[in-house]
């Protein structure tokens, strides 16, 4: 919610001298390149006990691999560095080290080297937020910042040996930054600068007037679940569990974060209930017996029982 709203304070600030930028990177292989001696530190410098972090670098480094190569088996293979796939205490040890990412950029932020910025009066100025290895970075639109900036992640990547993937990271900036600005800035730190960042979390973070265009992804995402079931006999109680358990789910996520249009609710509704009555497909026989409406009636609010009466005995 937070990177929502401070990409649509950047979308709307048109006026002032100074302009404003988002940084998203994007981390090559983020579990494999971790540097062990740099996860060490950083659980020595956040307090925890020494037997306790040998414990848990015993845990990371006291693995080895083998692989079958024409059925010989070839190892073992035994890793200098990185977290593994799949552990789980690896998302853990990697929150760790993205907690020591976040530590240099406030130190950079305290030293006046980059300035975050707010999206009200009162509201805290952010300068950063990480989900795992999803990273944005805010700072002014300056060549100052940006050379900063690019020191800064440096210095990250010696120390953790991560490397950012230029070509799949992406900055943005306030209508009130000037073009020449934004190329120069995407020069130093060489990172392509668009019109938006894409998509967060899974969600697209600039919506426009046009919603039900850019939120069609949701109805997508249920007519491809929908379209994988068509070809298996399901009956109508696996039906209708697929329904609550599967497909209304799918919208819960975006709609935490936004309201979601009127017409787009009435085309999953339709969707939904067209896999209910005809199960196998818009070109499956099926019996609709009638809409919805017509069996509840509203009545200051509230639907009538006896339209509720109704629709139970054609649907039980």
């Amino acid at each position: 919610m937070i990177a929502f709203e401070m990409q649509h304070y950047m979308k709307r600030k048109s006026q002032g001298n100074n302009g404003l930028a988002a940084l998203k990177l994007d981390i090559s292989k983020a579990y494999d390149r971790l540097e062990w001696p740099l996860l060490r530190n950083i659980m020595i410098r956040l307090g925890f006990d020494v037997r306790w972090v040998n414990l848990i670098m015993e845990c990371v480094s006291t693995l080895s691999y083998f692989v079958l190569n024409k059925g010989q088996e070839i190892g073992p293979i035994t890793p200098q560095r990185g977290l593994r796939h799949g552990d789980p205490i690896s998302p853990y040890l990697f929150i760790l080290v993205a907690e020591g990412f976040s530590a240099m950029i406030r130190d950079y932020e305290s030293r006046g080297k980059i300035h975050g910025f707010t999206v009200a009066r009162n509201a805290p100025p952010i300068s950063h937020l990480f989900f795992a290895d999803d990273s944005f970075i805010f700072f002014k639109a300056s060549v100052e910042e940006a050379t900063n900036l690019k020191q800064l992640l440096k210095y990250y990547e010696k120390a953790s040996g991560q490397s950012i993937n230029l070509t799949k990271s992406s900055l943005a900036f306030s209508k009130n930054t000037p073009n020449p600005v934004r190329d120069q800035l995407s020069n130093i730190l060489g990172i392509h600068h668009s019109g938006n960042n894409g998509n967060y979390l899974g969600l697209p973070m600039i919506i426009g007037r046009n919603k039900t265009e850019i939120l069609k992804f949701i109805k997508n995402r249920i007519v491809s679940r929908i379209q994988g079931w068509n070809h298996r006999f399901i009956s109508k109680a696996g039906r209708e569990i697929l329904l609550k358990s599967v497909l209304q789910a799918l919208p819960s996520y975006a709609m935490r974060v936004f309201l979601l249009p009127k017409g787009l609710i009435q085309e999953v509704e339709t969707t939904m209930n067209s896999y209910w009555w005809k199960g196998g497909g818009n070109n499956c026989k099926g019996i609709i017996w009638k809409t919805w409406k017509l069996y509840v009636h509203q009545k200051n609010g509230e639907a009538s029982a006896s339209g509720i009466f109704m629709a139970l005995i054609f649907l039980f």
